[in-house]
């Protein structure tokens, strides 16, 4: 698959548990769909041209543990060309909260629905990270939905659009 150079879009509804290392030389890949729980390779960070990409998972769950760390926020830095919804899966698993500026999700301004998932467990310290990379990820204007679930944060600020799900420690 990898040496399908002029590849624009790449549709994953089978039980591919794993996308290819070399998928940095699709270089003309626009539009990237996927099915739930597909290991993201680090070459993905490559493909700049990417308009969609419907999902990112940065950690796997075990039982309400983050297992395995895959993706990095940071790996969505030069994703630019990102447009319509995109859904980030465990953020929960994200213990430095740097990655969520060096994600630059302000530069991404097709954006305009993001779902994050939190998850993981409630400890005070997963609640101090959960608000810091929520403030730290800063998505561009032009986001028309945001779509939080399993948040331990205590606090949400200046939003339009907000579904709320599973956040049992939200206080403002």
């Amino acid at each position: 698959m990898c040496n399908l150079f002029n590849l624009q879009t790449l549709i994953s509804e089978c039980f591919v548990r794993e996308l290819p290392k070399g998928i940095h030389k699709l270089v003309n890949l626009r539009h990237l769909y996927l099915m739930d729980a597909i290991r993201l390779p680090k070459g993905l960070r490559e493909l700049t041209c990417l308009k969609t990409l419907n999902q990112f998972e940065v950690a796997t769950k075990d039982s309400g543990i983050f297992k395995k760390r895959h993706m990095k926020l940071e790996d969505l830095n030069k994703l630019n060309h990102l447009e319509g919804s995109l859904s980030i899966d465990g953020i929960g698993g994200v213990k430095d909260v740097g990655e969520a500026d060096r994600a630059q999700l302000k530069r991404k301004k097709g954006l305009v629905e993001l779902k994050l998932y939190f998850g993981g467990d409630s400890s005070e310290l997963r609640s101090r990270n959960s608000t810091l990379l929520l403030e730290d990820l800063q998505p561009h204007p032009n986001l028309k939905h945001l779509v939080i679930e399993s948040y331990y944060g205590t606090s949400l600020i200046n939003l339009k659009s907000l579904v709320l799900m599973y956040c049992l420690n939200c206080e403002s």
